[in-house]
This record gives structure tokens, C-alpha cells and sequence, in this order.
């Protein structure tokens, strides 16, 4: 009898077995350009969507990917997205809600977890993204130092001083991503010299945003996120001496830093100048525009309060109300600047009311992971919820894909995706 003979892998199959790591470094690049480049990181993501789809096992992958909660979620919201697109096509918008990168990026949460399916793959991202936001961190210290040049932007607008991606804001908030990170995985980490790095980095993070950037909405957010991680270590029973000396050192720190940063100052103490100013004689100052912003946007809600306006209505609706107010031009600007209002103009009550329940099952989700990915995940998100209430994150390319592509790579998720019911392990959580 002549032995069976296992016919050798064909040269495709090879090539597709080989394509899915690929797409894992392209996810993980993506985390690193993320903070850093806007074209670079659309470029992995589209690699990381072609080599997923073309991949060995593409179905058992995408189907093991659709378990993933937060996957599933934002795939929740890209159906919403495409209704509130359809409506605008029906009010005559020539589909052009329909290419707005706003449904389709929400995919992108499914695409990562069909490739990232372990802990250890998405924390390899989350230390990707560190390190690219690290490097901006760098650059920005070296700027205040001297050692690498101002951007010449920031010789017209002061503000704009020690920044090295597109604006302050979007630094500050990565920035505070990086320094949540850092506090979230110093206790897990074994080596002395390790933690002392970590502590180091969030050090300079938090510095940083409270000294050398400009960003009001930044700082707004540093209060929430201080308070979150100071009732993190002062609540823990078993929170040795040093851990409560270093948190103190860190709050003294901070707050020296903050009582003696001229920016800060400077930067809060003309919101009620721009109050005054926008209330007195109607100037265009940067509280003042947002308080317009607002105001306006509030009367479009009251037009259609229960379904919106439409996917991406908002900017035209505005336009046109615009060229029927005199010497509205100074006003003139893409979003709200405020993320409920936005919603609620363009999907109505509807569309915030499955917005707020996704948001309250994301929380519930973050409850239940295991520290340290935890408290980083929970400040992710009360970084999004308080810079929403003053900036429109989601219409915004780099803010929204900052967030999705860190909230697709939550490590234990992955391990609900697959079916495993087992505690994860201390190691295979870092």
C-alpha cells in the first residue's frame, strides 16, 4: 500500500499566511503615525484593510472579529451614520453624506481585530502609539529649549509655541494619552529602572501640557483625569507609602507647575476677556466664536429635534444661515466645536440617545477589564467626553482615529472575541 504523501502548501497560501503579520505591523505603524502624520497613518490603515481581506482564513478571522464588543459598538454607530446619511441623500444632499469618511473609518475598529486577535499583539500597538507620541514629546521639550526651531506658524500666533503636530490641542490631548499610559503600566512593571522611566515620562507629559502648550481644552481636560487617577492611587487599601509619596510628589509638582505657568494663565484668564469682548462689541474672539457657534446651532437642532438634519448637514445649514447675517465671516468655520450639539444637529435626539447608550456600555466594558489597561482605557474616555464639550473630536480626522484605533486595541477584548472564558494571565497582560 502506498503511503499517502501531504501535497507541500502552495506558493499562494504561503503568501497569504504571510500577509496577516504584515497587517499587524501596518496596525501597529498606524498607532505610531497616528500622533504624528495624517497621510502615513491613512496609508497603513488602508494596507492593514487590504492584507486583513486578502490574508489566510479571512472569514474565520472577520467572523471572530465581529465577537469584539467594541468592534461591534462602533459598527452600531457606523449603521447610525449611514441612516443619517441616507436621510441627508432623501433632503436632496447628492449623496456626498454618503463619502464622508465619518461612516467608514468606524469600520476600522473590526479590520484591527480580525488581525490584532491576541493581548500581546495589541499591547505591542499601545506601546507603538506611545512611542510615537513620545517622539513628539521630545521634539516639543527640545523646542522649548531651544535645540530644534519654532514652527514659523508660532511667530504669528503665540499659542501655537512648542507644537510639532498640526495644532496644540491635538498634542495636548495624545499628550495626556501618553502621560495616563505611563501611570497605567508603572505598577506592572518589574524592573526598578523601568518604573523610574515611566515615571519620568509622565512627569514631562504632564508638564508639558500644563506649561509649555496653550491649549484650553487641554487643560479643562487635566482637571477630570487628575482627579481620576488620584482617587486610582489614594483609593487602593493595600497603596504602599511609596506609592501615595510618589503620587504626592506628582500633585505637588503639578500644581506648582501650574501656579507658575504664564500660559495657563494668560490662556484662562482671557476666556472671560473674550466673553466680555464677544458680548460688548460682537468681536470674534475664540470663546466668543464657540458661544456664536452654539447659539446657532441650538436654533438648527430646534428645527428637526428628533432625526437631525443629516450626516454631515451641519457645515451647509450653517453656511447658508451664515450669508443671511451681516459680517458673519469671522464666524466662519467647519463644526460646532461641541460633540453632543453636533450629533444632535445632524442625528437628532435619536442619534444621541444610541450614542450616550454606547458610550454607557463602552464604560461598562472598561469597569470590567483588568488594571493596568483599565485606568489607561477610562482616561481615554474622559479625555473624549470632556475635550468634547468645547471641540468636535469626531469631525476631526486625527482626534477621531486617535481614539478608534486605541479603543480597538483594548488587550483582554480580545480574549472576549475569542470565546475564552479563562482569566487572563498577569503576563499575558502586559
Amino acid at each position: 500500500m502506498t503511503p499517502s504523501v501531504i501535497p507541500p502548501a502552495s506558493a499562494l497560501h504561503r503568501l497569504r499566511c504571510r500577509l496577516v503579520p504584515v497587517g499587524q505591523w501596518c496596525v501597529t505603524l498606524a498607532l505610531f503615525s497616528v500622533p504624528i502624520n495624517k497621510p502615513l497613518t491613512s496609508s497603513f490603515v488602508v494596507l492593514a484593510m487590504i492584507t486583513s481581506l486578502l490574508g489566510a482564513a479571512p472569514l474565520q478571522r472577520w467572523k471572530q472579529a465581529f465577537h469584539d464588543p467594541v468592534a461591534r459598538g462602533m459598527l452600531v454607530w457606523a449603521g447610525v451614520l449611514l441612516l443619517s446619511a441616507l436621510h441627508a441623500l432623501a433632503l436632496g444632499d447628492g449623496g456626498r453624506g454618503l463619502m464622508r469618511s465619518d461612516i467608514w473609518n468606524f469600520i476600522i475598529p473590526l479590520m484591527v481585530a480580525s488581525l490584532l486577535q491576541t493581548p500581546q499583539l495589541r499591547w505591542r500597538a499601545l506601546y507603538a502609539f506611545a512611542a510615537g507620541i513620545g517622539v513628539v514629546l521630545l521634539v516639543s521639550w527640545l523646542m522649548a529649549i531651544g535645540l530644534v526651531p519654532q514652527r514659523e506658524i508660532a511667530e504669528l500666533v503665540v499659542s501655537m509655541r512648542n507644537t510639532v503636530i498640526k495644532e496644540y490641542t491635538q498634542q495636548g490631548l495624545a499628550t495626556l494619552m501618553l502621560f495616563s499610559l505611563m501611570l497605567a503600566i508603572w505598577p506592572t512593571l518589574r524592573q526598578r529602572r523601568w518604573r523610574i522611566a515611566a515615571l519620568v515620562v509622565a512627569g514631562l507629559a504632564l508638564v508639558n501640557v500644563a506649561v509649555l502648550l496653550g491649549s484650553r481644552t487641554s487643560y479643562l481636560t487635566l482637571v477630570p483625569l487628575v482627579l481620576y487617577w488620584a482617587w486610582v492611587v489614594f483609593s487602593r487599601p493595600t497603596a504602599k507609602l511609596r506609592v501615595l509619596l510618589v503620587a504626592g510628589v506628582f500633585a505637588l509638582g503639578l500644581g506648582v507647575s501650574l501656579w507658575n505657568s504664564p500660559s495657563m494663565e494668560t490662556r484662562l484668564n482671557a476666556v472671560t476677556d473674550e466673553v466680555s469682548s464677544y458680548v460688548e462689541d460682537g468681536s470674534a474672539t475664540s470663546t466668543g466664536i464657540r458661544l456664536w457657534l452654539w447659539q446657532h446651532t441650538g436654533e438648527m437642532i430646534a428645527e428637526a429635534p428628533l432625526i437631525g438634519h443629516g450626516l454631515g448637514q451641519w457645515h451647509p445649514q450653517y453656511l447658508q444661515r451664515m450669508q443671511q447675517i451681516p459680517d458673519s465671516r469671522p464666524y466662519l468655520t467647519s463644526h460646532p466645536h461641541q460633540e453632543m450639539l453636533l450629533v444632535l444637529a445632524e442625528e437628532g435626539a435619536l442619534g444621541l440617545a444610541v450614542m450616550l447608550v454606547l458610550l454607557f456600555l463602552l464604560l461598562r466594558l472598561l469597569l470590567r477589564l483588568p488594571a493596568p489597561e483599565k485606568h489607561f482605557f477610562v482616561s481615554v474616555l474622559i479625555i473624549y467626553l470632556t475635550a468634547g464639550l468645547a471641540n468636535g473630536l469626531v469631525s476631526d480626522y486625527t482626534h477621531r482615529n486617535t481614539f478608534l484605533l486605541l479603543l480597538s486595541c483594548i488587550p483582554t477584548v480580545s480574549l472576549l472575541a475569542a470565546g475564552r472564558t479563562v482569566e487572563p494571565s498577569r503576563r499575558e497582560l502586559r
